[in-house]
């Protein structure tokens, strides 16, 4: 990619956090063509493996239901509720209805040289559909209605060839005395140091659309969120003494000064 500052080891799958006895996250164990390797963190740990490995991993490294993990044989070494608020993000796929007329798409009929040049030349027709969608809606559904607010929970695709109902999923960030949170409102998982978790397996609540604009937000976030932190621990003090009392009493938020030590 050109850039020094990144370094993407492909054909690399990650198979554990290592946490030290005070639960910093210092490093990761994976394997790369079949050969177990350890990668050392400097500062911090990102997990963005998606609303099923990111709490797969992080149960794997001990972070998870205590009873849980013992029964499958891993040792705990946080207690929190990983992977308790899943929901399935369900597709269903029902049959199509075709009009022997000009109205609908018929792929026998209607796919041709002339709708990839008509694609080609103007922009337009059957291949201009993003996804193939021709139509979407949102409903809510009975078991929404019954609580008496009007919060859509389903979304329908109008595809050309079929249609589809997409539910969501749910996941763990929110307030630390939360007894079903996981990560707090940066990120962090709680009870641990360096470690983060940044995809769509922390969304508290079901989002109504599709899920890849809100992950995006995340990931976008956490980039400020990690940024903002680490600049204010390279802040630089502009006298000796400033340098001294800020490393001494200020929790080190001011570590280098313009005064040759």
């Amino acid at each position: 990619m050109g850039r020094k500052n990144i370094r993407i080891s492909r054909y690399s799958h990650v198979t554990k956090i290592k946490l030290d006895r005070n639960n910093i996250a210092v490093g990761v164990w994976y394997t790369r063509h079949g050969v177990k390797r350890f990668a050392r963190a400097s500062k911090e740990i990102i997990i963005s493996t998606g609303a099923v490995d990111s709490p797969k991993l992080l149960m794997l490294s001990g972070i998870g239901p205590s009873e849980h993990l013992k029964s499958v044989g891993i040792k705990p070494k946080v207690n929190l509720p990983v992977g308790q608020n899943l929901v399935d993000h369900v597709v269903t796929v029902l049959p199509s209805v075709i009009i022997h007329k000009p109205l609908t798409f018929d792929p026998t009929r209607d796919f041709g040289l002339d709708t990839i040049m008509e694609y080609a030349i103007n922009g337009t027709g059957f291949l201009s559909l993003p996804g193939a969608v021709a139509a979407e809606g949102f409903i809510s559904t009975e078991n929404v209605r019954k609580t008496g607010v009007d919060w859509p929970d389903m979304q329908v695709y109008f595809v050309t060839a079929s249609t589809c109902i997409n539910r969501r999923h749910q996941g763990n960030m929110g307030r630390p005395d939360d007894p079903k949170t996981v990560v707090d409102s940066k990120l962090r998982v709680l009870h641990t140091r360096g470690l983060r978790v940044a995809d769509a397996s922390i969304m508290p609540v079901i989002v109504n659309g599709n899920t890849n604009a809100p992950a995006i937000m995340i990931g976008e976030k956490a980039a400020d969120t990690i940024r903002e932190y680490w600049s204010e621990q390279y802040l630089v003090s502009p006298q000796l003494s400033t340098y001294a009392f800020q490393k001494k009493f200020t929790q080190n938020k001011c570590f280098y000064s313009t005064i040759s030590l």
